[in-house]
């Protein structure tokens, strides 16, 4: 009976790992495109700060 519960426990954590390892990579996978994604934004944050500071020194 005893070695059933134990058996049992052994798959529903081997289950409960193999759920949580997928969920990790696809959040790992998100989290890459969301960095990408920030990363670009950044650029495009800072080239305009660049651009805007041009335009305040002309005036």
């Amino acid at each position: 009976m005893e070695r059933n519960v134990a058996n049992d426990e052994t798959n529903a954590s081997k289950l409960l790992r193999g759920t949580i390892t997928k969920m990790y990579e696809q959040c790992r996978s998100n989290g890459n495109k969301m960095m990408k994604h920030m990363m670009n934004y950044d650029r495009v944050n800072q080239q305009m700060m660049k651009q805007g500071h041009m335009n305040n020194h002309m005036m």
